[in-house]
């Protein structure tokens, strides 16, 4: 079941994050089912976050989805400025132990909010 949408829904709404603004502008431009394609995500589960009706504790898993779709940058405590495809990427690298920054990467990934679920940095550490 979907959320009702109205066309006020569909525009940026104060207080809106960046990754939200830019999912329901491209909702607003084409519609909820191409925005929730482009992101790879279920017409309903977009449906559901833009009438902020998403019933998930967390958005964080959708709104990489959104950056990755985007391929905005992001800040990486670790790396500065980098794209969302590139934090994804480090997500999913093996942990190891090459260099005193590469461990502290990993630490650091895996609480960090960008991070999606099921990234391969959850070695022990």
């Amino acid at each position: 079941m979907t959320a009702d949408i109205t066309p006020e829904k569909l525009r940026p709404q104060i207080g809106d994050p960046a990754w939200l603004a830019a999912l329901r502008d491209i909702a607003r431009q084409h519609s909820i089912a191409a925005a929730a394609e482009q992101i790879g995500r279920s017409r309903t589960a977009v449906s559901l976050v833009l009438a902020g009706k998403y019933p998930a504790k967390s958005l964080t898993a959708l709104q990489t989805a959104v950056e990755a779709a985007l391929n905005e940058d992001i800040h990486c405590p670790i790396l500065g400025q980098i794209t969302s495809n590139a934090c994804l990427d480090t997500q999913n690298q093996p942990f190891n132990t090459t260099s005193p920054q590469a461990v502290k990467l990993a630490r650091t990934c895996r609480a960090c909010p960008h991070r999606q679920q099921g990234g391969n940095n959850d070695e022990p550490l």
